[in-house]
């Protein structure tokens, strides 16, 4: 201000001579009477940036989420990423984000409990590739908006997220295990009454249940078949791709 004064005193800039304060273009003259008011102007602006550079959102660290799903799944990150999106008020973004999760849900599920080796290769084959496509569109995509707009954030805690990414595998496999269980003593009650009824030579004959026991090795498995008269037998039943095998181990009473 001192210079500018000692300018327009010279000669050097004219009083009606424009110079931009920081927020408009006003005359030299205003600028320089009364100075007090541009300075309470530029504390007015100084302030309200820092206001608006202390706003914090509270959301999951989008690189550490990115590294642990190689431990939890891109499931679980793409539930956390999607969250951290509608936290930072971009629901279209989250959206794209759990539609990741739901591809990568399927992909888990036909590579564990589908029957087919063509699927199971195909899958090897662009799991690689896949994961690579993943981290650049969800996990690099956010890590990159907060590092290029200077979000800061609070960082959310992970230790209860990462306890229910242990848990929510274990459960969908015992869930999903048990359905094959069922669909497994279905079958060989079916195959078990037409064994019987070839063994007593007796249409009318048949298997009520088949209960699958122990382990015993490889796809074969002890277990007991309840039959319509009231007995019971001990049988092995070997799993062949969709069909089963049993053998029986006791004796027909006759």
């Amino acid at each position: 201000m001192e210079e500018l004064t000692q300018y327009v005193s010279e000669g050097t800039i004219s009083p009606d001579d424009y110079a931009y304060d920081g927020t408009e273009w006003i005359t030299v003259s205003q600028l320089l009477d009364p100075p007090q008011k541009i300075f309470q102007r530029d504390e007015s602006i100084t302030d309200t940036a820092k206001t608006e550079s202390t706003i914090t959102h509270e959301i999951w660290n989008p690189e550490r989420v990115g590294t642990l799903s190689l431990f939890l799944t891109p499931v679980w990150s793409s539930i956390l990423l999607s969250k951290n999106w509608k936290s930072l008020n971009f629901p279209e973004r989250a959206g794209k984000v759990n539609a990741w999760g739901w591809v990568w849900l399927i992909v888990f599920i036909i590579y564990l409990f589908v029957e087919a080796n063509f699927l199971e290769n195909v899958i090897n084959f662009l799991i690689i590739p896949l994961l690579i496509v993943w981290y650049l569109k969800v996990v690099k995509e956010q890590i990159d908006y907060l590092k290029d707009n200077n979000i800061s954030y609070d960082k959310k805690g992970l230790l209860n997220p990462i306890m229910n990414g242990m848990a929510a595998p274990i459960v969908l496999v015992y869930a999903l295990g048990l359905l094959e269980d069922q669909a497994i003593e279905k079958h060989a009650t079916s195959k078990m009454t037409e064994i019987v009824q070839e063994l007593t030579n007796n249409s009318d004959f048949y298997c009520e249940s088949v209960t699958i026991g122990d382990w015993i090795t490889g796809e074969t498995y002890r277990g007991t078949a309840k039959l319509s008269d009231g007995n019971s037998l001990r049988i092995n039943i070997q799993l062949m791709g969709n069909e089963v095998s049993i053998k029986v181990k006791d004796k027909y009473p006759k």
